[in-house]
């Protein structure tokens, strides 16, 4: 399924049209009664009419700059195996392998191949549901930064399309655990973020328009308590504790590297007998570690789903998230380096979701 997405941040907004083409093909095999076999190949063709997000000509001064409005097709190829193993009701697995290769006709230093693999563990302990899930991202493309000439400098956080076109590695995982106990649940929860940039880094001294990127990571245990409130549904109040490390670029100064207390509110359950609710919004308290603002933020925390139960079903996701970040060029951007990020996608999975 396709989709149209906005992302929003703080500071400035990066627009393109996409229109898009898909045809995927699909065969399963099952090899016993717990061990199923799947693969699928996916050709998608789009049109992007604004490749590099400029909507302005460069300053004369700045050589090398991209020039706004771009356009280029991209035909785009995804094998994907995947093996879904239930040997018993307390142990399954879910393994994925998916490379993508995207190829950018008239613009072909964009092209890329995106090695994507995933491993989820899950199962059911007495009352107890429990999943841990691992997604591996090793990204092959041009390791040259882009140039950016316009007043306004780079795309807001670096122009999040062009920056997952970089080689990168990306590693998440997570970890969640539902104990129900009467009308309450009880969930601890924990999650990693790791992004290790491997493009070419200059100095904002020599190169002042030259789009460098940052490694972070970002590490997060909590709890969630729930409430069933409905016949159907739970309220749910919960707690993160968390910490970001993001190293400034080399020969600058400026990093967030923090810990943060999150206190999030949410509502978690059916609303009709096709619709599922997941939302918590929250907000942050900070703590800076050796940067040189040293204030306290409360920057907005909100995430949901809205899950259609039918077999087949659509998924749409809303998002909102604020977080203090140095920008990819060495300096601060937005609101007191806090950009906003709102998204919405939508994806249409297999299976009833209960």
């Amino acid at each position: 399924m396709e989709c149209v997405s906005l992302r929003c941040v703080a500071g400035g907004l990066a627009a393109s049209f996409l229109a898009a083409g898909s045809l995927a093909l699909a065969q399963g095999w099952q090899l016993e009664t717990n061990l199923l076999l799947k693969a699928d190949l996916t050709l998608k063709e789009t049109f992007d009419s604004n490749v590099y997000l400029q909507d302005l000509e460069p300053l004369p001064t700045v050589t090398n700059a991209v020039r706004p409005f771009v356009e280029s097709f991209i035909t785009s190829v995804t094998p994907r195996l995947a093996l879904d193993w239930k040997p018993r009701t307390e142990f399954g697995l879910v393994a994925s392998y998916a490379p993508e290769i995207a190829t950018f006709h008239a613009t072909p230093h964009e092209s890329y191949v995106a090695h994507r693999a995933a491993l989820t563990f899950a199962g059911q302990v007495n009352i107890v549901q429990w999943e841990q899930f691992n997604t591996l991202t090793i990204i092959d493309g041009t390791k040259e930064g882009l140039t950016f000439g316009t007043p306004g400098g780079s795309p807001a956080i670096g122009g999040i399309p062009i920056r997952d076109r970089r080689p990168a590695i990306v590693y998440r995982n997570g970890f969640r655990a539902f104990h129900p106990h009467g009308d309450w649940f009880f969930r601890p929860v924990a999650w990693s973020y790791v992004h290790d940039f491997q493009t070419e880094t200059r100095s904002r001294k020599l190169f002042p328009y030259y789009q460098n990127y940052v490694d972070r990571d970002d590490f997060t245990v909590g709890l969630d308590v729930g409430y069933k409130a409905f016949k159907t549904a739970y309220l749910i109040v919960g707690y993160r504790f968390g910490f970001q490390n993001e190293p400034p670029l080399p020969g600058e100064e400026i990093h967030y590297s923090n810990d943060y207390n999150r206190f999030v509110a949410g509502f978690e359950g059916k609303v009709t007998s096709w619709m599922k609710v997941v939302g918590v919004v929250g907000a942050d308290h900070e703590v800076e570690l050796g940067c040189r603002l040293g204030d306290l933020v409360a920057p907005a925390h909100v995430a949901g789903e809205l899950l259609d139960t039918d077999d087949k079903a659509l998924v749409v996701e809303l998002g909102q998230d604020r977080r203090r970040e140095v920008d990819f060029d060495g300096s601060e951007r937005g609101a007191g380096g806090v950009p906003t990020v709102i998204g919405c996608r939508a994806r249409r999975v297999e299976g009833a979701l209960a």
